[in-house]
């Protein structure tokens, strides 16, 4: 049985007394622009971007912030598809820091798949329609699964004031869901992904409104759960 929502934000309270599980940085990730730049010089587009959030000063250090993905989603124009391919490799850069060695290969091989615009056209419709559970189960490429396409449907939601808010859903997230005794499947009342996705969503918007210590929104919560990734 899934733990009920008043024992998770009890829970969550004793977690957020901790002082080092931080909710309000600003989510600027590192990456190597000369790890990714082998796997990326076959499309002008990537590459663009690597350029563009390659640091001058460091020697092979670049940064995405979560401000240069919201502008990059505000910028988005549903018929050009280097909007689109922008801000999906300035997601893989962001959500790969500087430790994940298969991203770049991974990336690489998402951009070569035909699928890949038509699913991040289609699926940022469907977050801004309202319908993440129906993006959860449209999104189809080579090298992107669940953790990364869970991050474009964040970054696409970016500014967009959505209810309920796409979130990142990966291993580190999902560690947490399970320290904290919570089920997907039982919340949902389904095997479903896409009601799964759904149930993630809305009970991290009822948890975030629980007058949690230092917590607003149910993005600064995914943020401690990652963070925290279960104790492990």
């Amino acid at each position: 049985m899934t733990t009920s929502d008043d024992t998770v934000v009890r829970l969550l309270r004793e977690l957020l007394r901790d002082t080092t599980h931080q909710r309000n940085t600003p989510r600027v990730h590192e990456f190597r622009p000369g790890t990714w730049r082998p796997w990326l010089e076959h499309d002008g587009t990537a590459v663009a971007v690597l350029t563009d959030y390659s640091g001058d000063e460091i020697p092979n250090r670049g940064q995405v912030s979560r401000a240069d993905l919201s502008q990059l989603s505000q910028r988005i124009d549903a018929t050009d598809r280097d909007s689109l391919v922008r801000l999906f490799v300035a997601t893989m850069l962001w959500g790969s820091g500087t430790s994940n060695g298969r991203a770049p290969r991974y990336t690489a091989a998402a951009l070569k798949d035909e699928r890949l615009v038509p699913s991040l056209l289609e699926t940022r419709q469907m977050i801004l329609d309202g319908s993440p559970g129906e993006a959860y189960v449209s999104f189809h490429c080579d090298g992107v699964g669940p953790a990364f396409f869970t991050k474009w449907f964040w970054a696409v939601g970016l500014g967009q004031n959505l209810e309920p808010t796409p979130l990142i859903l990966d291993a580190r997230v999902w560690a947490s869901l399970g320290a904290l005794g919570w089920d997907s499947r039982e919340a949902a009342g389904s095997r479903r992904w896409r009601q799964r996705y759904v149930a993630y969503l809305d009970a991290m918007q009822k948890w975030s409104g629980s007058d949690l210590p230092g917590i607003e929104t149910a993005e600064q919560l995914e943020q401690v759960l990652f963070q925290w990734a279960g104790g492990r």
